[in-house]
């Protein structure tokens, strides 16, 4: 049995590392930048994750929420601090920013 997003369907349990933008991205909780680790919580991993996975595509804030466990009455909140803490840890590790807010759809991947 998978366990499937219940708003895109996109499976949570795919084991498919991807490899996009110099970044590697394993679904299990690891992601590094040209050959170089980034520790990330496991969650913040999926939703890096799931943005690669759906390059070019939006993902509604809400669906990125759910693939979090985040049951916040204020999911535009909780994005954006999520999100600002990834950033950190990006910048801070040397990699680009990957993120770009699509205003009314949700978030990107845009390397």
């Amino acid at each position: 049995m998978t366990a499937h997003c219940p708003h895109c369907g996109f499976n949570l349990e795919q084991d498919q590392v991807i490899e996009r933008d110099g970044f590697i991205l394993d679904p299990r909780g690891a992601v590094s930048f040209h050959g170089e680790a980034i520790t990330l919580p496991k969650n913040h991993v999926q939703l890096l994750y799931t943005l690669a996975a759906s390059y070019g595509r939006p993902v509604r804030r809400d669906v990125l929420a759910d693939r979090v466990g985040s049951e916040s009455n204020n999911v535009s909140n909780t994005m954006s601090v999520i999100f600002g803490r990834i950033r950190k840890t990006l910048a801070d590790a040397g990699a680009p920013w990957p993120v770009e807010v699509v205003w009314g759809r949700g978030y990107r991947w845009s390397l």
